[in-house]
This record gives structure tokens, C-alpha cells and sequence, in this order.
């Protein structure tokens, strides 16, 4: 396997494929290799979890999403304003406006400033 041959063994290489995963719509895939990041002793940065949750918004899973939100604040991996605006958009697309409105209210609440893309 790529892991056995060592070249997915740095965090920038299992981001890369985590986004070719994410990108080719292959969210179980992408999923199982973001549950191997803790095996191999890696952890997970923010453009991981960005990753994993802009796959899981493009599937469709909203509730997977904020689900990894959340894993990454408990993990101590505060996310920026990728993440946040990924799955406010994505809760505007499926028309939870108010779940929209309220993860907004929260990502200032905790700091992270909107951008030109969260609007």
C-alpha cells in the first residue's frame, strides 16, 4: 500500500489525497483515510479537517460536517474560516438558512472573522 511504501507518511501528503478523494466524490474512501491519520501517529491539521468536511458537504452530509466541526474544536484544532464557511454555504444551499445563520453567529462568537466568500 502507499502507506507501506511511505509516501503517504507527512500530513501535506495525506491532505493531498484526502482532496483528490474529496474532489472525485469517493467520501468513503476519504473518510477511511482520515481514520487512518491517528493510526499512523499523525494529526490532523486545519486543511484536513477542511478537507474532510468540504467532501462531506459535497455528499450531502451537513449533520457529518458539523459532526467534524466539532471533533476538531475537541481535538484542539480550532478552525478558521475555511471550514466555517464551507458548511454555511452548504446549510444555505439545502435551505437550513437558520442553522446557517446560527453557525455564522457562532464562528464570530468564537473569533474567526467572515470573508468575502462566507457572505
Amino acid at each position: 500500500t502507499l502507506v507501506k511504501m511511505r509516501i503517504l507518511t507527512t500530513p501535506h501528503s495525506l491532505n493531498v489525497l484526502l482532496d483528490v478523494l474529496s474532489k472525485g466524490c469517493r467520501l468513503k474512501e476519504e473518510l477511511a483515510m482520515f481514520a487512518k491519520i491517528n493510526k499512523l501517529g499523525l494529526v490532523p491539521s486545519v486543511v484536513t479537517y477542511t478537507t474532510l468536511v468540504e467532501g462531506l458537504i459535497r455528499s450531502g452530509d451537513i449533520s457529518g460536517s458539523l459532526r467534524i466541526l466539532e471533533l476538531m474544536k475537541l481535538s484542539g484544532c480550532l478552525p478558521n474560516v475555511y471550514p466555517y464557511t464551507i458548511i454555511i454555504n452548504g446549510l444555505y444551499q439545502f435551505g437550513r438558512v437558520k442553522e446557517a445563520e446560527k453557525l455564522l453567529s457562532a464562528m464570530q462568537g468564537s473569533g474567526v472573522s467572515p470573508n468575502h466568500v462566507t457572505y
